[in-house]
């Protein structure tokens, strides 16, 4: 690739996962142009119960719905980064919709080699609306996520 190409383009997509205390999610990530997008699943089991207030169920899941734009796209450099929007929607226990996490950030993605492969972070704030509670807003340590990708 040339020196002035962007290290996002075409239509490709990836299979990422992504580490933090927050969640552990595997995720598809298409990605068009400079725009990437991801849908995935977030699943804990816990054979000693989940955290409270929760103790009695051991299984949680929620779907996660991810876009970002990058603004900065080069493969010269190895970087994008851009504003990203993710929404995460638990699907049990309880009943499905109920807990919902709107993060919006900043998305930084890193690949300086010629392999396909990338690996980003975010920094982002976290809008959490819960059934029958206040909204909670609250900064999220930023994740460490690697996409594998390919056409």
């Amino acid at each position: 690739m040339g020196s002035g190409e962007p290290l996002f383009e075409g239509t490709h997509f990836g299979i990422a996962a992504a580490f933090n205390a927050d969640t552990q999610a595997l995720v598809l990530a298409p990605a068009f142009g400079p725009i990437l997008a991801a849908i995935g699943l977030a699943y804990e089991h816990n054979g000693n119960g989940l955290a409270p207030p929760i103790v009695t169920d051991k299984d949680a899941a929620a779907v996660i719905l991810s876009a970002a734009y990058m603004i900065v796209n080069s493969r010269q450099i190895g970087l994008a980064m851009g504003p990203e929007v993710d929404l995460t929607s638990t699907l049990a226990p309880g009943s499905a919709f109920d807990n919902n996490d709107l993060k919006l950030g900043w998305a930084f993605w890193y690949a300086p080699w010629k392999a396909p492969i990338a690996i980003g972070s975010a920094a982002l704030i976290d809008f959490a609306f819960n059934k029958g509670q206040s909204a909670v807003i609250k900064l999220v340590t930023p994740s460490v996520r690697i996409v594998f990708g390919f056409k």
